[in-house]
């Protein structure tokens, strides 16, 4: 990719990386960081990388820079905490946040790979020929923890009353 094709990239994917590392740390300011770190990436590869796949490279870069803090972090959810905190958000259900924080909220309690597939799939739209590519993980494994994100968000939602 050429320096001005580059610069069509990060103007034309800046924006859908960076809302796709928000739904999945659920932290702006990371999210900024990841993306970031994703564009320099892009940068030191763009003699190698491909208009056209660019935007699968970039998504790849932020979703592996994210696991990568994560797994340093080692940030692990438990289903006992899960449990704890559905418990705790039953007792006042639809009390002090909307919709949309519900459903952000309970998308932080899914795995980093379950929420990354649903943002993508599910909101920005990316086939599973394209989730499994940017991912590195089959189409059957991207229909599996989709169906497996989509199920415990059903749970949850109904379990906090909506």
């Amino acid at each position: 990719m050429t320096e001005k094709e580059y610069v069509t990239g990060v103007d034309a994917w800046g924006d859908k990386a960076l809302r796709f590392a928000l739904r999945v740390s659920g932290n702006k300011d990371l999210s900024q960081d990841m993306v970031q770190e994703a564009f320099v990436d892009l940068w030191r590869q763009h003699k190698r990388v491909d208009y056209a796949k660019g935007k699968n490279y970039l998504f790849s870069a932020v979703y592996h820079h994210l696991i990568d803090y994560f797994r340093h972090r080692k940030v692990e959810r438990q289903s006992e905490d899960e449990l704890l905190w559905l418990a705790q958000q039953t007792e006042h259900p639809r009390q002090d946040f909307d919709m949309k924080e519900t459903i952000d909220k309970c998308m932080l309690r899914l795995p980093e790979v379950q929420r990354a597939l649903l943002q993508l799939r599910d909101v920005e739209g990316l086939s599973y020929e394209m989730l499994s590519k940017t991912l590195e993980i089959s189409e059957k494994q991207v229909q599996v923890y989709l169906s497996r994100a989509r199920s415990a968000m059903k749970t949850m939602l109904m379990k906090l009353g909506y």
